[in-house]
């Protein structure tokens, strides 16, 4: 079973899986962060035009994690932790609009699977209305964070 959120956009509620198996940490700093409801209420931001959405955490915005190399490539609805100081930025998420496929030092770590449609609709500081934990696997989820 892999790890599945529905995260709740002004237009309706969207679902991706998570790549527990490729991305164990990236995985680990997102389900924590959605339990404790970091995201809720957070704005999103445009990166790279309409390349990519953008959310970073209410709490723990220093989490860096080591990046991993989830080998699935940066594809149109992928969700992806990006390059911040030696890794990757563990508090902050972004979901590609479009392939990205020369994205380098990041972790991809989920992929929408139910409505993507929804995603081209949200605009500069349109909130994220909630992050949930659809389903899981039955232990802890607590991220490794990079020594500094």
């Amino acid at each position: 079973m892999k790890p599945v959120v529905e995260i709740e956009l002004p237009g309706g509620p969207v679902t991706a899986e998570l790549f527990e198996d490729e991305a164990p940490n990236a995985v680990a700093a997102f389900v924590k962060l959605a339990d404790q409801k970091a995201f809720d209420g957070v704005k999103w931001e445009m990166v790279g035009g309409d390349e990519r959405l953008q959310a970073q955490a209410k709490a723990d915005a220093d989490l860096t994690l080591a990046a991993e190399d989830s080998k699935k490539a940066p594809d149109a609805y992928a969700l992806v932790l990006v390059k911040k100081d030696a890794g990757v930025a563990g508090g902050q998420f972004q979901i590609l609009l479009r392939p990205v496929p020369d994205l380098k030092d990041a972790t991809v770590f989920g992929q929408v699977t139910k409505g993507a449609d929804l995603l081209k609709a949200v605009k500069k500081d349109d909130a994220v209305k909630s992050v949930k934990v659809i389903s899981k696997r039955g232990h802890a989820y607590e991220p490794q964070p990079l020594k500094k």
